[in-house]
């Protein structure tokens, strides 16, 4: 038997490519939708994909399965189980085999037993391969979205995604019901799950990329769980929000996905050329982490992050930009100097304190950024990559164009650099700077006061603590804005 596994860093997805080595006959499982890796790998291996299906409707990805089976010829297998509502609604157009329970697909000496698995979504199928040529015993399970290294599908997308009320209890009970299937499996049964670490189809998806079923029963909490209301609590509990994008996403993959013919390739721009109108009549992606196009962007581009899904957790690999966009309220500043570690010249990093500030020389009256401010409103493009833009009026304005020069809130956001900034680019008496810089940290304390109190609040949820059990948040003394949790409640988050 061949076995081929590819994984989408970005979407932390998993998909399969398995074939018999005697017929040379292949399936795809889940393929995603750019569908050229798995006919270069079938091509490499001389192998004919003869197959294609999915575990379920996906609802992260735009499904690559349609696409597939139309560019190779191969037999389209689709899920009918579920109900009425939940039926592929493009399988009769494109003359796919429905499968339920107990059906099998065979490659030569390869077969897939199918096992209606639902829970996380009502159609969900998993498939229990066997390489007959070797053993009449399994040799492992795609599993979807059903089982996962270390978790198990969500049942709540249905009801937070997709908006269909009273879903997701019932979807609970449906996925412990599934998992009694699981545990009568052998040990020895390999488990090839559709997701790895960083995806948003479970709350704590191991990073491993496949498991066994013998060591799922011990490690996994969802499988090892024999009390079906207290599962349904736990599994339910502390779920992440689901991606706004996840109800269109399971339309789309329902209703079928379109036939592109090949990956369309974006045209890239250079950032002199991002007018507002190229911005109106067409779509610009903006691949910045989501935190740095939250501090400045472009009104009617989109943020799709480039980079693997474990970023949006920890903050590794996150792909360096060529330049930051600014949104001026009409007037479009874009910075085309490449950013390098320890080149203040495109803005400075996220300071804490007045130690970083001093160490980064802010202590003269005027740091590299505030004289790109100062020649910014100016209205003179002395400085090579700044677009001329009008005059700004008001001080507020004038403030957030300091702000968004600079890529934080004000300089390196400590108050030394807030009044430095005020004094030198605003001409403001010392009088108002201290009472414009008193509001600021009165306004940022609470606002970051009501942010913990919410906090506190899903951390008693989460840990099931009262709310007497957790500290009370106070301010700490050297920073008005940071806020500190008893340790006890900070080992159980």
């Amino acid at each position: 038997m061949f076995f081929k596994r590819f994984y989408d860093d970005g979407l932390a997805q998993a998909s399969y490519l398995i074939g018999c080595d005697g017929t040379r006959e292949a399936i795809v499982i889940d393929a995603n939708r750019d569908i050229a890796a798995y006919i270069a790998a079938a091509a490499a291996e001389k192998l004919q994909i003869v197959a294609v299906t999915e575990t379920h409707i996906h609802a992260d990805f735009l499904s690559g399965s349609r696409e597939l089976a139309r560019a190779t010829g191969a037999r389209l297998y689709l899920s009918a189980e579920g109900g009425a509502d939940w039926q592929y609604r493009f399988a009769a157009a494109d003359h796919a085999q429905l499968l339920h329970d107990g059906d099998q697909i065979t490659l030569g000496k390869v077969r897939l037993d199918v096992l209606h698995t639902p829970g996380h979504t009502p159609e969900h199928l998993s498939f229990l391969v066997t390489d007959t040529a070797a053993s009449d015993r399994p040799v492992g399970l795609c599993s979807g979205d059903f089982v996962f290294v270390g978790d198990v599908g969500r049942p709540d997308l249905l009801e937070r995604a997709a908006r269909l009320a009273n879903t997701m209890e019932v979807a609970a009970r449906q996925l412990f019901h599934s998992l009694e299937r699981f545990r009568a499996l052998p040990d020895y049964v390999q488990v090839w799950p559709g997701h790895g670490a960083g995806s948003a189809c479970g709350k704590a998806l191991g990073a491993m990329p496949q498991s066994t079923v013998g060591y799922e029963r011990i490690a996994n909490w969802g499988v090892s769980a024999t009390q079906e209301d207290r599962f349904v609590h736990e599994v339910l509990a502390g779920q992440p929000e689901p991606p706004v994008y996840f109800a269109t996403m399971k339309r789309l993959n329902r209703d079928g996905p379109a036939i592109l013919g090949a990956m369309p390739s974006p045209k890239a721009l250079e950032a002199t050329a991002l007018t507002p109108t190229v911005v109106r009549e067409g779509i610009v992606v903006d691949i910045r982490a989501a935190d740095e196009f939250a501090a400045g962007y472009i009104p009617g581009t989109l943020n799709i992050r480039a980079g693997r899904a474990r970023d949006a957790r920890d903050g590794h690999d996150r792909p360096r930009p060529c330049g930051r966009l600014y949104d001026r309220r009409g007037d479009y500043r874009v910075d085309v100097s490449r950013e390098r570690r320890g080149d203040h010249s495109a803005g400075h990093g996220s300071g804490h304190g007045a130690a970083r500030c001093r160490a980064r020389g802010h202590r003269r009256g005027r740091t590299q950024s505030q004289r790109v401010c100062a020649r910014a409103h100016s209205g003179r493009a002395a400085h090579p990559g700044w677009v001329p833009h009008r005059a700004i009026g008001s001080n507020s304005a004038r403030q957030a164009h300091c702000a968004a020069v600079s890529g934080r809130r004000a300089q390196c956001d400590c108050l030394e650099c807030f009044a430095s900034c005020r004094r030198t680019q605003h001409r403001e008496s010392p009088r108002r700077i201290r009472r414009l810089g008193a509001r600021r940290t009165r306004d940022r304390t609470r606002r970051n006061t009501r942010l913990n109190a919410r906090k506190a609040g899903e951390l008693s949820r989460v840990t099931g603590l009262s709310l007497r059990a957790i500290a009370p948040l106070r301010p700490d003394a050297s920073r008005g804005d940071a806020k500190r949790l008893h340790p006890y409640v900070r080992n159980a988050q």
